[in-house]
């Protein structure tokens, strides 16, 4: 405990960990209306009821009135405090794993099932955040490499097409310009056709659907759409045998 409102100095922790831990603390003491300060940090803790902290927490103590306290160390999820004092470190954890959208904040009734689902390490945290950012479906396993090239490229909009090629082909003679619209040929109206046409919203739902699907069936239609359209404009596209339709 601390005598008179100061506490012995005690050379600095290597752990910033344990000297914040202390320093909050030190500042829960400062206030008079809570007279139990609930600490995880047992060394802190320990530190507290030997009256050996840190200098620097010393010194946010000195010359400050401080009333009686008692400090209570326990385990960082255990669940509520009891008599109607809110666990904050349960809080804090419900609202991390809410945020990570993964494992419910109540425990499910099955206890087999229990904790199946968390998130834990680092690799699953990052894994689960970026799959949740993903637009596109990975290629199938049912395609070839070269195709599977082909729908990432349409995926990326990197696929040949007439205005691509005529500003980095300088041979290429084809026209990057359409003749209805005035717009540029881009691999869009390349294969959705041009916007003047009655159909071109329903084939561009159709076809963006397509890009974003994991069927096998709609990312071999994508790729050989893409290649009958490129050939036809007489592109350079991928090689490969086209395959029948599963």
């Amino acid at each position: 405990m601390l005598k008179n409102g100061c506490a012995t100095h005690f050379p600095c922790l290597p752990r910033i960990r344990r000297l914040l831990s202390k320093w909050t603390i030190a500042l829960a003491l400062l206030d008079p209306q809570h007279k139990v300060i609930y600490s995880d940090s047992r060394a802190a803790t320990r530190a507290f009821a030997r009256g050996v902290v840190d200098a620097k927490v010393s010194k946010l103590l000195e010359d400050r009135h401080i009333s009686n306290h008692s400090i209570v160390w326990f385990p960082a999820h255990m669940g509520d405090l009891g008599g109607g004092q809110r666990n904050f470190n349960e809080s804090a954890h419900e609202a991390a794993r809410g945020l990570s959208s993964r494992a419910p904040s109540q425990p499910p009734p099955s206890p087999q099932r229990a904790f199946k689902d968390q998130l834990q390490t680092y690799n699953e945290l990052t894994r689960h955040f970026y799959l949740n950012r993903r637009e596109f479906a990975l290629p199938h396993k049912g395609l070839n490499r070269a195709q599977s090239v082909t729908l990432r490229m349409l995926q990326t909009d990197s696929y040949a097409n007439p205005w691509r090629m005529s500003h980095i082909d300088s041979d290429y003679d084809g026209t990057a310009t359409c003749s209805k619209c005035d717009g540029h040929v881009n691999l869009g109206h390349m294969l959705c056709g041009c916007a003047t046409q009655a159909s071109y919203l329903e084939d561009k739902v159709k076809w963006d659907s397509a890009l974003r699907s994991s069927e096998l069936n709609d990312q071999l239609w994508a790729v050989q759409k893409a290649r009958v359209a490129a050939e036809s404009l007489g592109l350079p596209v991928p090689t490969w045998e086209m395959p029948s339709t599963p």
